[in-house]
């Protein structure tokens, strides 16, 4: 709370940075945060540099696991820098020569340094066209449309984020009995996550197999606040796709941000849990969701009545 109220009466440093611009041209960022913050963090602030510097040149400098995020924002310049390991402080002057910019920004802040284009702007990142037909490199049906899970949220400071095994299993099992294939996906299976059922893909696609997957070969994909959610949020193609996002909080991620995607063509049903936790939106309501979702696609399954 305290460090609330000192942001409120803080001059923003990045409106300060920039109205003393002048001659500067050339940005070095230092980006060590997750995949989902490329849109809801980089995208924001490189939009208040170009809009103060139209002619901006930007490099950011990341970890290698972010660089196929990174290949959707092109106008971006992307170094990478493998002893970037997320959560460990980090100087980016050890790292890249900071003589070759201007102005060089080692930890930004965008929660705070952009929260005014909050339900402002749209993010929006451009689908890398060598992405196209990645899922064929996965064990998969090319006659079939897929439900995609996501099982957990892959983080360390948000437990309340992932849903509960068991009702992961009741769901798949559901999906199952409708005659649907469902995939699960993920950067990794975890043992404490004994879902059963699914074509199990977790740790076992690129970024690039995994969206394709999603873009390509999905009907639809239900999924926790993640990385994987906001990007795909926020691909500026239009192909359809229904989305069920299951929350926490109303505040977080996409839903902070506030707008529509840019994808025409992508539905998207929140689902918030109370008390702060996501393991209490019920499996009623998300089997609600996925039966009005599986009925209204019976041109892709090919299939009556596909719910009973």
């Amino acid at each position: 709370m305290f460090k609330k109220f000192l942001r409120k009466c803080t001059p923003n440093p990045l409106h300060r940075l920039l109205r003393k611009s002048g001659s500067v041209r050339s940005f070095l960022i230092g980006w060590n945060r997750g995949l989902g913050d490329i849109p809801l963090g980089i995208f924001p602030l490189v939009y208040k540099i170009r809009k103060r510097i139209p002619e901006a040149e930007i490099s950011v400098c990341t970890r290698p696991d972010l660089a196929a995020g990174f290949s959707l924002l092109p106008s971006v310049k992307t170094i990478i820098e493998p002893r970037l390991i997320r959560g460990k402080p980090y100087d980016i002057k050890k790292f890249v020569d900071e003589t070759n910019y201007d102005v060089v920004i080692n930890w930004p802040d965008p929660t705070f340094w952009c929260r005014d284009l909050l339900g402002k702007i749209t993010p929006r990142l451009q689908w890398n066209s060598d992405w196209n037909g990645a899922w064929k490199r996965l064990d998969l049906d090319p006659n079939l449309r897929y439900i995609v899970i996501q099982p957990s949220a892959h983080t360390t400071h948000g437990p309340w984020r992932s849903w509960t095994p068991e009702n992961y299993n009741k769901l798949i099992a559901a999906c199952t009995k409708w005659g649907q294939q469902v995939v699960l996906v993920g950067s990794k299976k975890e043992a404490e996550t004994p879902i059963q059922g699914g074509i199990d893909l977790r740790g076992k696609t690129t970024i690039a197999e995994l969206f394709s997957l999603i873009k390509e070969r999905s009907f639809l994909a239900i999924l926790p606040d993640s990385g994987i959610l906001s990007i795909l949020y926020y691909i500026e193609d239009a192909f359809p796709l229904q989305v069920i996002s299951l929350w926490s909080k109303p505040l977080q991620g996409v839903l902070k941000q506030g707008v529509f995607s840019p994808n025409p063509l992508l539905s998207h049903l929140p689902l918030i849990g109370g008390y702060k936790d996501v393991s209490s939106i019920s499996l009623d309501q998300v089997l609600d969701a996925v039966k009005s979702s599986v009925t209204s696609i019976t041109s892709f399954t090919g299939k009556k009545d596909p719910v009973n």
